[in-house]
């Protein structure tokens, strides 16, 4: 407990481009829930020296559970053995993709946001591509450091077969009612394009940052509510645009050698799968 005696009783550590912002918006309008502001403050890894104070300013009341989604958590270990310093009983939420897809979606987040277009630059410029992709490490680091009983692991092929059981189980790890279901279940939240016209991307990237450096995170909530930001995708996409991104070969390799590490740590159908589906990948490259 911080010195102020206030908690957050949830956190989705990430990972990164794994449907983090899908759980975010179902679990926002719960009435038992309490979902910050921001939906990253990132507190534990670079704002730690801001102070609890600022913590919980990102939440507008003291009704219901605190949640919120980090994404990068995951991948510091500082950050989470300082989580369960404060808050031994916080709930972990972890979410997971096939890792080859995972990577791709990140490539061309970061890709979009930059207006680059070389794979190889960006990956060699920015190697957590592929790094928040082998999650071996990182998850044995977790339940090293909380307990069993409260980590709570979703796969992203569970959110595109079954949302709705996700939503029940997810409120079921939070101890919440479930008896409401919000109206964007089915919905793709999050989802990649590619830019249309670049000036225009480049204006919404600074708008963007200036909001989140002045803590208007209100604003970017507001604008997601209203389908401001779906409006930009639409406007902005440009659907005669081909793939243009991919991985090399090597890199695609380091995930099924992980992922059979993770297999042996983690049981699940769907590690199985992922393995099974980056070897076909890996067979056409």
């Amino acid at each position: 407990m911080n010195q102020n005696n206030q908690k957050v009783d949830f956190i989705c550590i990430g990972g990164n481009k794994c449907a983090t912002t899908w759980l975010t918006e179902i679990l926002r309008p719960h009435s038992m829930l309490n979902i910050s502001v921001n939906k990253e403050p990132s507190f534990f890894n670079w704002n730690f020296n801001k102070g609890f104070e600022w913590y919980f300013k990102n939440w507008k009341n003291e009704k219901g559970k605190k949640g919120e989604f980090s994404t990068h958590y995951l991948y510091n270990s500082i950050a989470l053995n300082r989580i369960y310093s404060y808050f031994p009983d916080v709930k972990i939420i972890i979410m997971l993709r096939n890792p080859y897809e995972r990577s791709l979606s990140h490539l061309r987040h970061l890709a979009r946001e930059k207006l680059q277009k070389d794979s190889v630059h960006m990956i060699r410029e920015n190697q957590e591509i592929i790094n928040n992709s082998l999650y071996y490490n990182y998850l044995k680091t977790v339940f090293e450091i909380f307990d069993k009983e409260n980590i709570h692991i979703v796969f992203f092929d569970e959110i595109k077969n079954e949302p709705r059981r996700v939503y029940k189980e997810i409120c079921s790890f939070l101890e919440v009612k479930s008896d409401f279901f919000p109206s964007n279940l089915q919905k793709k939240i999050g989802r990649g394009y590619y830019p249309r016209y670049e000036t225009l991307q480049r204006l919404k990237s600074k708008i963007g940052k200036m909001l989140r450096q002045n803590n208007l995170h209100n604003i970017i909530v507001f604008s997601k509510k209203i389908g401001i930001s779906e409006l930009f995708k639409i406007i902005n996409n440009d659907p005669s645009k081909k793939e243009v991104f991919y991985l090399p070969k090597s890199e695609i390799q380091r995930f099924i050698v992980d992922l059979n590490k993770l297999k042996g740590f983690l049981e699940s159908k769907y590690i199985e799968n992922w393995i099974g589906e980056i070897h076909a990948v890996s067979n056409k490259e």
